[in-house]
């Protein structure tokens, strides 16, 4: 057997030495604090984002689209002429779907086939308002030449970035003064911050709304717009100094 020399041999014995000692030390993580902050920043809208859409029935589909595009065309039409911009109308939505009835025989037995009794035309346009005057002449239009399904209005700003912007800095600062006001009651101090990590932001949904031709009468719908509100959370941990 060849001897081990002496050097390699005092190299290992310290190795061994050390190991549980530094496997313990990795298991020794430095106590930290987490916590997270919430700003939120209300602003005025100047943009509003409309679906208006057609739906229209017929025994057969080449009706029912003549019927629909006749409609939705008239509103478009309508729109352009308002003041809306052509890159402002974005058709979001279109189907023809036949609808079916399953009939009953005598005998009160199914058919596993069922008989198509007519279609559906769906056409639904996306409407961007910026001048947020024109939504309730809008809607009045739109209604009155036969659009019949209106989802909106939402209302936004077009460019949020600094509302935004301003969102997570009130939401740093809460997480901030939370982490300072607990450190004081623990008596700890609070070390370097570990980890930011934005939860994301949130931006409240209108309720969608429908409407019906006989809704819209010589009266302006009413609409405002109110306020708008940008939140932003974030998640923040510290290391802790005792």
């Amino acid at each position: 057997m060849r001897p081990v020399p002496v050097f390699a041999s005092l190299a290992l014995v310290s190795i061994l030495a050390l190991a549980p000692f530094t496997a313990r030390a990795e298991e020794i993580k430095p106590p930290t604090l987490s916590l997270s902050g919430t700003g939120t920043v209300s602003g005025n809208p100047d943009l509003a984002i409309i679906t208006i859409g057609t739906i229209s029935e017929a025994e057969d589909a080449v009706a029912a689209l003549e019927k629909n595009t006749a409609s939705t065309t008239a509103f478009i039409n309508a729109l352009k002429t308002a003041g809306i911009a052509a890159k402002d109308l974005q058709t979001s939505n279109f189907s023809v779907e036949p609808k079916f009835v399953y009939p009953t025989s005598k005998s009160g037995t199914r058919p596993n086939t069922p008989d198509i009794v007519g279609y559906t035309v769906r056409n639904m346009v996306t409407v961007r308002v910026r001048d947020l005057k024109l939504i309730g002449s809008v809607l009045n239009e739109a209604v009155t030449l036969g659009a019949n399904s209106i989802n909106g209005p939402q209302f936004s700003v077009d460019d949020p970035s600094a509302l935004e912007a301003e969102a997570r800095r009130m939401a740093m600062t809460d997480a901030i003064s939370k982490a300072e006001d607990y450190a004081g009651a623990a008596g700890i101090s609070l070390g370097p911050i570990q980890q930011i990590t934005e939860q994301g932001s949130f931006q409240p949904r209108p309720e969608a709304i429908m409407m019906s031709r006989k809704s819209a009468d010589s009266a302006m719908v009413p609409v405002e717009a109110g306020e708008v509100s940008y939140s932003a959370t974030v998640a923040v941990e510290w290391a802790l100094q005792q």
